[in-house]
């Protein structure tokens, strides 16, 4: 799943548990090729206080490291890591400075290897740099060059972002910030997403209420039941694929866990031949997905692009009753009624083994079928939408 990155706004909604997701995250999109890690694994990068939760145990691994080296140059053998210690994340290298006179084609060569490395993550510290400086308003770049002295942002870092945006200016969430993020964890799935964002949507939210109050975290299991409820609802095609996953050998609706749940729907639903009359229940992504208006129920007249879509009939693809037919409209089981063609006509159509034999042969919807309702062919629905140019039907 794609992260969506936002700009902070004035109110600064959870802020400070805002930036610290969108933070990690973009640092973790910056592949280091020559370090074999990203950007958020360089611990002389990261600030203090995020170096200390991404890594508890790295205070312990870098002293570590530190009596090691000091052993190799006094030529003592080392002493065995402490128990349970964490690994050390990735030290970011500095330039190597000119070649010193006899060096051996082995240390010119590693040599080379470290400005390489030195200058791929120079170039991931800038780019995150102007990243995060494109999240903040006006308010904060202001700030933040006034703390720059002379030089302005030329020369600040992450470290320093992160500095002012964690500071005491943005400690303290309001109610109605909290309620926003809950209710991003009880409220029905969006449609115009996919699945997996909805999903992902929610798991955001519980991680940002965990990160501003521990006491208002939710429990894996927690979530998994307010994600199975909201899965379970008729607006959704998801039923059968919630009996899927609960009657699987060892499941316990107490003990359940949101990632497994989550992994799972949205695997089934992927692998889900569904009946093309459930299109208006599809998610976006899925590949019979409609568009839909914005406050509407029903889907947009634009052509979908196989026969399982479905095309509705919705305010404002009529033009007025005065205009004037000029034409005789024909109708095309994909593109609707049309001035130019119809199905057997059509272009479209004829190249798409998607779509059948009848559905190309269709021209006319049979006398006796009920005006203004859906009429299908073959389990799709016919496009019943009229071009501007016929005016509105008789």
């Amino acid at each position: 799943m794609t992260p969506v990155y936002k700009r902070f706004t004035v109110d600064k909604e959870l802020l400070k548990m805002d930036f610290y997701l969108q933070f990690t995250r973009y640092l973790r999109t910056l592949r280091l090729t020559e370090l074999g890690c990203t950007l958020l694994d360089t611990y002389s990068h990261l600030p203090p206080t995020l170096l200390a939760s991404l890594h508890p145990d790295v205070q312990q691994a870098i002293d570590y490291s530190a009596v090691v080296k000091q052993c190799f140059a006094d030529d003592k053998p080392a002493p065995s890591p402490p128990p349970g210690m964490g690994s050390l994340p990735v030290v970011a290298p500095s330039h190597p400075g000119p070649p010193s006179n006899g060096m051996t084609a082995v240390a010119l060569k590693n040599r080379e290897v470290t400005i390489r490395a030195h200058e791929e993550y120079e170039a991931a510290k800038i780019k995150a740099n102007v990243f995060l400086l494109s999240l903040l308003d006006d308010t904060d770049l202001t700030a933040l060059k006034r703390a720059g002295g002379t030089t302005g942002l030329l020369f600040i870092e992450a470290s320093d972002i992160w500095k002012h945006i964690m500071g005491d200016r943005y400690a303290n969430p309001t109610a109605a910030q909290i309620s926003k993020h809950q209710a991003l964890i009880t409220q029905d799935f969006q449609l115009d997403i996919s699945l997996a964002s909805n999903f992902d949507r929610m798991k955001t939210a519980s991680e940002v209420l965990a990160t501003a109050n521990p006491a208002l975290a939710y429990a894996d299991n927690a979530l998994f039941r307010e994600a199975i409820r909201i899965c379970s609802s008729n607006k959704y095609r998801l039923i059968a694929n919630i009996h899927m996953f609960t009657s699987v050998a060892g499941y316990n609706y107490l003990e359940a866990t949101f990632d497994n749940f989550a992994t799972h729907m949205i695997a089934l639903n992927a692998s889900t031949i569904y009946d093309p009359s459930t299109s208006c229940k599809a998610f976006c992504g899925d590949p019979d997905y409609v568009p839909r208006m914005a406050g509407s129920n029903f889907a947009m007249a634009a052509p979908s692009t196989s026969p399982g879509q479905r095309h509705r009939r919705t305010k404002g693809n009529n033009p007025s009753p005065t205009a004037t037919v000029s034409v005789t409209p024909k109708l095309c089981f994909f593109h609707g009624w049309q001035p130019s063609h119809d199905s057997t006509e059509c272009k479209r159509m004829a190249h798409d083994s998607t779509f059948t034999a009848a559905q190309k042969a269709l021209v006319c919807i049979p006398v006796g079928h009920p005006i203004n309702t859906p009429f299908f062919v073959d389990g799709a629905e016919c496009n019943q939408i009229r071009h501007k140019s016929l005016g509105a039907a008789p």
